[in-house]
């Protein structure tokens, strides 16, 4: 009897190969475990837990009371979803550039999300734009 095998997970390296191919690359919001096994199975490159969790999932009015621990929370479900799909999470515009510095076991939980943006799309690298 043949084991199914688990789809390939796409790596960061593949996904800029996909960018500088010329490929139109997907990229989709997702909250949760459950839309984001919906989105992976169906095709979408890339997930993204944003900071707009603070006004979709949470009811603010701007996103700016999302917290560092609540992005964390929210990509570790949808790291636990997907199977072929890259996961990137944001962090909030308030976190403190020290929080990036926390202990190496904080930083683990973060193991969800395989890329996390930390500046402004403008000042980010150019295979991310």
């Amino acid at each position: 009897m043949n084991m199914p095998t688990r789809p390939h997970r796409l790596t960061v390296p593949e996904f800029i190969a996909l960018k500088r191919a010329g490929r139109k690359i997907s990229m989709l919001t997702a909250y949760d475990y459950g839309m984001a096994a919906l989105l992976d199975s169906a095709g979408v490159d890339s997930i993204l837990v944003g900071d707009s969790m603070s006004m979709v999932v949470q009811g603010h009015e701007t996103t700016l009371p999302v917290t560092l621990d609540e992005i964390i929370y929210h990509a570790e479900m949808v790291g636990r979803a997907v199977q072929r799909t890259i996961s990137a999470s944001t962090k909030p515009s308030k976190t403190p550039a020290a929080s990036s510095k926390r202990p190496a076991a904080r930083r683990s939980s973060w193991k969800g999300a395989q890329t996390r943006r930390t500046s402004s799309p403008a000042s980010s690298p150019p295979a991310f734009r």
